[in-house]
């Protein structure tokens, strides 16, 4: 026996032994390959943080799984240029897109990434399953979580996949498997669905024991890929290279250490062969009682006991052997050590088996279940059902098919719908229907079928479009309702049977849709009405009501068709048709069908107006008793018109206005409007005017709302349900109802039309602000050139030239310009660039003088500074600007006559409901503030000009530009501070501007000095997308002694500077296409950490130098700039240097 398994032995050896790595073939790279490797030594790679086995990161910080294997055998082959960097799945997928990344392990290629990626080849294929409860059911497919729950990981495809094709099931998002498994394990979800390897190692993990695998995903697996950025195609090729020349060894073992069984390496094989002779009989034995457990577990035979017997007969034989093989070759501890592992390893090997064995078990009788249960609802099911292809011929039918057409299913095959249907017989009309069919995908209607002997009949066909077998066909489910149409015509015969009964009973009988519409009635019906018969069907029931009494009855009516209650009984005012009236008793009940659905109201109606003449005044009576005993909260009245006062207020009267009942009731109506408020009473009688005009019968309702005086001479909201009553003599008798208090929801009303125009007026601001600075900044632009070349003109004309005026007037206007174009920049709230810890008071102590100067001789300032005052983080020049602004804007609101400007200084805490009400609501944070309030008593302003206070290019003045109250509120958000608003006509104005007060903090400078006759020397590269801005900047450099190369954007100044090692320095716009400045500033820092560049933009400096903070920027000039400032700049730097 042990030789006729020696080969088998001999095979096991041998492939232990070529199980260890081999090495990696040598790649067959092209010149242009090895020359991109050259320029790229190190390839940044991204991989999941947070994806094990996968891909992951340890505690200690080590990046492991599967990814990081294929990694480093990459690495092997490519001197280690891969640099694997974690992070989560959709953070590596931007990052490659924008260039932060070279490529991304783990990314599968799908149709919407193939613009964006070029894909390697896989390097491995992973089923996709679903995972749910033990205790609960089991999901074969995704079409089993129809109705259900499923959790998902966010930005997976699988999100996709279920939105798409399985759209009935809800879809819950996570931020990661573990925390998607996590909400099926609590029940949050039914079911996972996702990549295999994954959820064996989370489950395991977290000791997620309650869950368990179920069935596999359709045409869903994890093919992962290497994915590079589209514009790397050669590093792509050599990716793709570097994965075919992996060995599949290395596949193999690499799968096996983290997706498969998970083999122990480590022993020396080196000493199997030197031990392999003398434990050669140990290892037969343990190889044959491998296969045969093997083989009884493929056959589900071999038993628990029957594996443990043998594991301990392997075990008293190798022990034996193992003492053996001690005195005879002295290796007894490595002979041991090596059959617990090969034994280890057979156990794990074992489990591993059983286990896929009883999932694939477990998957085939479930699909098998599926497809039985399938079959047999197929073929049971009572209706027939056909499956045709677009041309109307039979491919699938089922037995009731056959039996109502009375022919075999094979004759049934042979048959086409035009053979079948007696309606649609042309192949042109199933053409049609099918194309109608495509567009609504499913729709229902009926025909007449034809059976083979001849006989017809009718059935209703609902049909939808499906996939079978791979191609589009449509699924028709045909019902006989040839039953249905004979108890349609014995029905009506029943009806007329109790239309003879109906029409001889003495209380009216009819039917009302569930519209209100009388479908049917007796003859009794018609003749209490005072109309004919004809005419009573198809009226509307409540024509037939009388006009006082439309609105009665309304809710019990409602739940009624509703199905709340099942019947109603209750009087009813009703009007015949000459304009008499009568009352009834009405007494209706639901008519529905066997599922419960309403198919009609039945009313019985008796005349009971000799009954009701004889309670009119009972009623009276009762109606002011309820009226009494009425109260809560609700005011109840009645308002007697004729006597001039109220006949009853309710107790709540007196709590809700403060006024004793019995002192009010005596008001008069003359009286009552005194107590409406000014604003409310023209619109209350205008109310009341309209409704009684439009009556129509002797009452009628009034609902409205208006403001009521209370007795400590404050409002509140009421909301009045009246109604208004008239007597027989169509004369005015009485209004009674309710009140309710709404203060409350009009006080939230307000509060929140208020946060609604904050919320508007931040985004008017926000979209004005970013034109603003898109403008300054393109505007910044244009006067670059125009500066500089009025510069350079200057310096190479003779003095004594006559268009040195003009010259000297271009500088005149583009500096006028650039003010403009800072002013809009700090309206856009970009305007703050030299920060520093300022005094205010200080601050106005210097601006004294001119202060005085620009404001009216008429306008007399006054000065009330809180001292000491913290310092505040501030631009001085802008807080300059806004002070100047607002103290202007204060003298010219004083005018001609006699005024005064208050300037005040303070600090204040203030809480969150102080500052929620300012002019705009930036939610800060609650604090100490710095005050600076400015006020005049000049003209003031109404609301309406309010409203447009700080819209850039509004002006109340001929002359004005409009952008000083906007520069205004730019410069306070730019500094993080809020303004208050205080104005009214002809009392003057308050304009108080709170700013967050700040510790010390490093003053930050762009002042400096330069000579004039100062000349630099090297190669400088001027990067800038306006072509007019090169240029002049260009001469200027030239000007200054310096060689000039330039680009376009940042794409062309890589390649510039790649291609000129001489240059020392850049001068760097920061807004371009293709590639902006902040890009290529790291992409230059990469190729040459030394290099010195000056940054060049349109906005300010603080808000750029934010970006670069301590990433080496060598300094900014702000558009527009003078040439003496790009010698500042320059000279600066070279200082620096030295």
């Amino acid at each position: 026996m042990i030789w006729r398994i020696f080969p088998i032995l001999l095979a096991i050896v041998f492939s232990l032994l070529a199980s260890a790595p081999a090495l990696a073939q040598k790649l067959d790279l092209t010149v242009q390959e090895k020359q991109w490797l050259a320029d790229h030594p190190k390839i940044r790679v991204g991989v999941m943080a947070a994806w094990a086995p996968l891909s992951f990161v340890t505690r200690d910080g080590e990046a492991q799984g599967l990814a990081i294997d294929y990694v480093e055998a990459i690495n092997r082959q490519l001197d280690g240029a891969l640099l694997p960097q974690p992070g989560r799945f959709k953070d590596n997928y931007d990052r490659v897109l924008d260039g932060r990344l070279d490529a991304m392990m783990d990314l599968t290629s799908r149709p919407e990434r193939e613009p964006l990626f070029i894909f390697t080849r896989p390097y491995i294929s992973i089923p996709h399953v679903l995972v749910g409860r033990k205790s609960g059911p089991y999901f074969a497919s995704e079409a089993d979580l129809a109705g259900r729950t499923v959790a998902l990981e966010r930005g997976f495809y699988a999100i996709t996949h279920f939105s798409k094709n399985y759209p009935s099931v809800a879809i819950r998002e996570y931020n990661s498997t573990s925390e998607a498994l996590d909400a099926v394990s609590r029940g949050e979800a039914d079911a996972y669905a996702g990549n295999r390897a994954v959820v064996i190692h989370v489950i395991e993990e977290e000791y997620l024991n309650n869950l368990r695998l179920m069935g596999r995903l359709e045409n869903s697996r994890s093919v992962l890929q290497i994915g590079v950025g589209k514009d790397k195609p050669l590093l792509a090729s050599i990716l793709d290279k570097a994965l075919q020349s992996i060995p599949e060894s290395e596949h193999t073992d690499i799968y096996n250490r983290w997706v498969g069984v998970k083999y122990e390496t480590g022993f020396d094989y080196s000493l199997v062969w030197k031990v392999v002779a003398a434990s050669l009989v140990v290892i037969l034995l343990f190889v044959y009682r491998n296969r045969r457990l093997v083989k009884e577990i493929i056959a589900k035979k071999q038993t628990e006991e029957e594996l443990t017997r043998n594991r301990d007969q392997l075990e008293a034989l190798v022990k034996e052997r193992s003492l053996q093989l001690e005195e005879r070759m002295k290796v007894g501890n490595e002979l041991k050590t090596l059959t617990g592992r090969l034994e280890e390893r057979v156990r794990e090997r074992t489990a591993e088996l059983e286990k896929e064995i009883d999932e694939r078990i477990r998957s085939e009788r479930a699909a098998i279940a599926s497809e039985q249960r399938f079959r047999a609802l197929f073929n049971n099911l009572g209706d027939s059902v056909y499956i045709t292809d677009m041309a109307g011929n039979i491919v699938a039918a089922n037995a009731q098919a056959s039996r109502e057409l009375g022919c075999s299913n094979q004759e049934l095959l042979e048959l086409n719908i035009i053979d079948l249907d007696a309606v649609f017989t042309t192949p042109e009309s199933v053409a049609e229907h099918f194309k109608a069919l495509a567009e609504s995908k499913s729709m229902t209607f009926e025909t007449i079928h034809r059976r083979k002997d001849g006989s017809q009949f009718s059935v209703e066909i609902n049909v939808r479009l499906i996939d079978f077998d791979g191609r589009q066909s449509v699924m028709g489910i045909a019902r006989n309702i040839s039953a249905r149409r004979q108890a349609e015509r014995d029905a009506s015969s029943a009806r007329q049977q109790l239309e003879v009964i109906f029409d001889t009973m003495q209380a009216g009988i009819m039917l009302v849709s569930p519209l209100g519409t009388i479908t049917f009635a007796n003859q009794r019906m018609a003749s209490m009405f005072g109309c004919k018969l004809d005419e009573l069907i198809g009226s509307s029931y409540v024509e037939h009501v009388h006009p006082g009494q439309r609105g009665v009855g309304d809710e019990r009516m409602r739940r009624l068709i509703a199905g709340e209650i099942d019947h109603v009984h209750h009087e009813r005012h009703y009007i015949r048709k000459d304009g008499s009236s009568f009352w009834g008793h009405l007494s209706g009940r639901r008519l529905e069908d066997e599922q419960g659905n309403l198919i009609s109201l039945v009313g019985v109606v008796a005349d009971i107006s000799e009954m009701k003449k004889m309670h009119e005044a009972l009623d009276y009576t009762n109606q002011c008793f309820t009226q009494a005993l009425s109260g809560g909260q609700h005011i109840l009245y009645r308002l007697n018109v004729k006597k001039g006062c109220y006949d009853y207020l309710s107790p709540a009267f007196e709590r809700l206005t403060g006024y004793p009942v019995a002192e009010f009731s005596r008001i008069s109506l003359e009286q009552l409007p005194e107590y409406f408020h000014p604003d409310d009473r023209q619109r209350i009688f205008n109310y009341i005017d309209e409704q009684l005009a439009s009556r129509t019968g002797r009452s009628v309702n009034f609902d409205v709302e208006y403001r009521f005086r209370k007795a400590d001479g404050s409002y509140c909201w009421f909301h009045d349900t009246n109604t208004a009553v008239f007597n027989e003599q169509d004369e005015l008798e009485c209004f009674f109802g309710s009140v309710h208090d709404i203060s409350d929801r009009k006080q939230a009303e307000e509060e929140r039309f208020k946060l609604e125009q904050q919320l508007l007026n931040a985004q008017k601001l926000e979209s004005l602000g970013v034109l603003a600075g898109g403008i300054a900044h393109d505007f910044n632009n244009i006067l670059t050139a125009i500066i500089g070349n009025a510069d350079l003109a200057l310096m190479r004309l003779n003095q004594e030239s006559p268009v040195v005026d003009n010259l000297h007037r271009i500088e005149h206007a583009a500096a006028r310009a650039a003010e403009l174009a800072k002013q809009m920049l700090a309206y856009s709230g970009k305007g703050k660039f030299v920060v520093e810890n300022l005094d205010l008071n200080r601050l106005l102590e210097d601006m004294l003088h001119i202060l005085e100067v620009s404001i009216s001789k008429k306008a007399v300032p006054r000065f009330n500074l809180t001292s000491p005052l913290p310092t505040v983080e501030a631009d001085a020049s802008q807080m300059r600007q806004l002070i100047m602004n607002l103290m202007i804007n204060a003298s010219e609101a004083i005018g001609d006559k006699s005024g005064v400007i208050a300037v005040s200084t303070g600090c204040m805490e203030c809480d969150e409901s102080y500052l929620k009400d300012v002019w705009l609501d930036e939610k800060l944070d609650p604090g100490l503030y710095v005050c600076l309030e400015i006020s005049d008593n000049g003209c003031g302003m109404d609301r309406e000009t309010m409203s447009k206070l700080f819209d850039p290019f509004f002006t109340t003045k001929f002359t004005g530009r409009g952008l000083g109250m906007a520069a205004v509120l730019g410069i306070v958000r730019g500094h993080r501070g809020v303004i208050k608003v205080y104005s009214e006509p002809g009392k003057g104005s308050s304009f108080k501007i709170l700013l967050p007060a700040a510790g010390r903090l490093p003053e930050v400078s762009n002042t400096g000095s330069g000579s004039a006759d100062w000349r630099g020397s090297g190669t400088v590269l001027l990067v800038d997308d306006e072509e007019t801005v090169r240029g002049i900047a260009g001469e200027m450099l030239r000007e200054l002694g310096f060689e000039v190369v330039t680009a376009n954007d940042g794409r062309e100044a890589l390649e510039v500077f790649k291609a000129n090692p001489v240059i020392s320095l850049v001068l760097l716009d920061l807004t371009m296409p293709h590639m902006d400045g902040e890009q290529c500033f790291r992409e230059l820092r990469r190729m040459k950490p030394e290099v010195k560049v000056i940054m060049s933009s349109g906005y300010n400096e603080y808000e750029v130098t934010q970006k670069f903070a301590g990433k080496g920027l060598a300094g900014f000039i702000q558009k527009p700039y003078r040439l003496s400032v790009l010698r500042e700049t320059f000279e600066n730097l070279e200082r620096v240097k030295k």
